[in-house]
């Protein structure tokens, strides 16, 4: 019997299409190097639905931050993000150590 794949897994599977990224990260440790590009993300929040004193719905929200020297690059994963996610949104970008970065909050 094959187990059944995590969530977490299935995002990273799908990160690992946009923009034919080769290195994402799920939670890293601070003592993983990254390599850039590359996309990191966490689960930060968790939306439950209720009715009639009943959580009915739980849906995760994951921070998903896509790190790159390249602002080309940050410009075409801010359009692939929102074409090919249904639940996500572009929240911030900023630029940190010389990388530039890009923020979506993606419930998936």
């Amino acid at each position: 019997m094959m187990e059944k794949e995590l969530k977490w897994e299935q995002l990273r599977d799908q990160l690992y299409l946009v923009n034919n990224t080769k290195n994402v990260y799920y939670n890293p440790s601070s003592s993983i190097k990254m390599e850039f590009p590359c996309f990191r993300f966490e689960m930060n929040n968790l939306d439950v639905k209720h009715a009639d004193n009943k959580a009915y719905a739980r849906k995760n929200r994951w921070a998903v931050t896509y790190i790159s020297r390249s602002l080309e690059d940050i410009e075409k994963v801010q359009n692939e993000m929102l074409d090919i996610f249904q639940y996500c949104n572009f929240d911030t970008s900023f630029r940190a150590d010389n990388l530039n970065h890009a923020v979506f909050n993606l419930y998936f």
